[in-house]
């Protein structure tokens, strides 16, 4: 926030001038009769501070601001700044604690001289191309073949919350929970460097999948380990071409695929999706069921799933037109 005292106080405090602070807080309390000041003053100072001493450079500070201007206008400026001035030795006054660079004199110089006086010029110079390195190539290669794969790419912050060793189970006397700690943190949950980048992932995963549902196409048979492995957890949905009982048989090839189908399973799927993208579970399940022969069309975690009338496809599915 932008305020009158961030303003004033933005280029720190001149510790030197706790004197005349003081003077004229008792300047005021005799003028508004508010009390009686005694003579004599103590004051301690735990360390002298030496001034900051800058050179007077003018090559220089022309060549940063693009001018032309002359030595003793530089020194007339800086004089009337309150800068002191010995040989080509500018001492910053102490209320000018932002002052500590040949570049911060040229400011100063540009400031009273006049930004509007200054002419507008190209940059000149050579300049290199930009380009990426042989790493880097290969970095944007590699995650663009994934991506095109399917993957998803996750982007963190690089610093979290010591728990999270502890949450992904990490042994008290491994080397990764040496991380670095963040001097100025913006909480616990950020406080420290990672070292690892499984728990961002693990929460990034956990994040998501409040958001969205998760649709399981399954040809083969699972035993009865689908029900077991998927009860209970909300958004799952399984819909397998045998039950816990059989074995699916895969005797149809897809050439387009390239991949064994167990009875028409798969192409029915594809099928109903291709013809009405927009189809509810209930349906798409019924036509895998009549399509699909020899084996049972089994649908798991139903309950914890949500309503199969009411669902569709666009759930799990983004169509590009």
């Amino acid at each position: 926030m932008r305020t009158d005292a961030s303003s004033r106080y933005e280029k720190g405090l001149d510790m030197m001038n706790t004197i005349k602070a003081v003077e004229r807080a008792c300047e005021l309390v005799e003028l508004l009769g508010c009390g009686e000041v005694v003579d004599g003053v103590m004051d301690v100072v735990a360390k002298e501070k030496a001034p900051t001493v800058v050179k007077l450079e003018p090559d220089k500070i022309n060549a940063l601001l693009g001018t032309e201007l002359s030595e003793d206008l530089m020194r007339e400026i800086l004089v009337s700044l309150g800068f002191i001035l010995n040989g080509d030795d500018i001492y910053v006054p102490s209320w000018r604690g932002d002052v500590e660079h040949y570049s911060d004199i040229a400011e100063e110089v540009a400031r009273f001289y006049g930004y509007n006086k200054i002419p507008c010029t190209l940059m000149r110079g050579e300049t290199t191309r930009g380009g990426f390195s042989e790493q880097q190539r290969f970095d944007r290669a590699i995650g663009g073949a994934v991506r095109a794969l399917g993957y998803d790419e996750i982007i963190t912050y690089s610093f979290i919350s010591p728990t999270y060793y502890d949450k992904i189970r990490m042994p008290k006397d491994s080397s990764l929970r040496n991380s670095l700690k963040i001097l100025n943190p913006l909480g616990e949950d950020t406080s420290i460097m990672r070292t690892t980048i499984l728990p961002s992932m693990l929460e990034i995963i956990a994040r998501n999948h409040s958001y969205r549902k998760l649709l399981m196409m399954v040809e083969t048979c699972f035993s009865g380990s689908v029900l077991q492995q998927c009860e209970g957890v909300p958004g799952m949905l399984f819909i397998t071409a045998a039950n816990s009982d059989e074995t699916s048989k895969a005797d149809v090839f897809s050439s387009e695929l390239h991949v064994w189908m167990s009875n028409r399973f798969t192409s029915t799927f594809i099928e109903q999706i291709a013809a009405d993208k927009s189809i509810s579970m209930r349906d798409l399940y019924y036509r895998l069921f009549i399509n699909t022969v020899g084996s049972h069309v089994m649908v798991y975690n139903a309950a914890n799933y949500g309503s199969l009338y009411s669902s569709g496809m666009a759930e799990f599915l983004n169509f590009k037109q």
